[in-house]
Order: structure tokens, then sequence, then C-alpha cells
């Protein structure tokens, strides 16, 4: 099931992916563009490290793609 966030939620986030339109984040824990929903989301799920895409259509970010290394 997806996961929605708000970019009232998490404004480093979504600046990070309009600036760049990709995120990679080795440590999701302690990267300065995930910070946002470290304990709400990626402690919960125990994700590790993660890559974001931007899905970008005329201009405007519609969803994201992302992929993410979890750890048990």
């Amino acid at each position: 099931k997806g996961w929605t966030i708000t970019r009232a939620q998490a404004p480093n986030y979504f600046q990070a992916l309009e600036q760049l339109n990709l995120i990679i984040a080795n440590d999701a824990l302690t990267n300065a563009h995930t910070i946002d929903f470290r304990d709400k989301y990626l402690k919960e799920k125990n994700i590790k490290s993660l890559l974001d895409a931007a899905i970008i259509r005329n201009g405007k970010i519609v969803g994201v793609l992302c992929f993410e290394t979890i750890t048990k």
C-alpha cells in the first residue's frame, strides 16, 4: 500500500525533489532531505536507504517513484 505525504508534512523533501528531481539517501535516517518523515515513516518501516525519483507532468510533481532498502 502506498503512503501519502504532503508538502506541509515534508517541506525539505519536496524542495529537494523540485530542485534535484531525485533523492539518494544512503542513510535515510540522517539525510537532510528525508528528516521530515524520519520518525513517522522511516523508523516505523525500518527503512535504511532510499532512492526517490520525481514523476513530473507539465512542470509539476505528480508522484514519486520510491525504491527502499529495509532492515529487519
